[in-house]
């Protein structure tokens, strides 16, 4: 996989919960969490979203910020379709606790087609090229490299 034009990449194996397949509730979100390829929790709100348009939202009464990002979306075995996501930074999430602050709301279409196809256990790639453009790939093949723009 060529890198030359990433400025930013950000990737997680996906949990039952982050593509709908948790029994109990659907959460119809994919949590942006520190891991080990991000040195602060907000660093894809701050870095790699820095420079989008944020609105300011309340969520439970809290002040948080969202923003709708289009996403070039590549699915194992579909052709590439592009949808408009919306990205939310909670921080009051975070609550001392080092918790995810930061995460993307899978729409309507995407939503029904991840609880359609089991891609637990998945990759789920997030790249933001230098010229601006975002792409969300999900695949069976560990990326590399996994992180790109945030410890460097």
């Amino acid at each position: 996989m060529s890198t030359g034009s990433i400025e930013y990449r950000w990737s997680k194996m996906l949990s039952n919960s982050d593509v709908n397949r948790n029994e109990k509730h659907s959460r119809n979100l994919l949590s942006f969490a520190k891991g080990s390829i991000m040195k602060d929790i907000d660093d894809v709100r701050n870095k790699m979203m820095g420079n989008e348009n944020w609105q300011q939202e309340n969520t439970s009464g809290q002040p948080s910020e969202c923003v709708e990002i289009k996403f070039d979306v590549q699915l194992p075995k579909l052709p590439t379709e592009t949808h408009i996501l919306k990205v939310w930074h909670v921080p009051h999430r975070e609550a001392g606790q080092n918790n995810y602050t930061t995460s993307l709301q899978w729409n309507p279409a995407l939503s029904s087609r991840l609880r359609a196809n089991d891609y637990s256990q998945h990759w789920c790639i997030i790249d933001k090229s230098a010229s601006g453009n975002y792409s969300l790939t999900i695949t069976d093949k560990e990326p590399t490299p996994r992180s790109i723009g945030f410890l460097d």
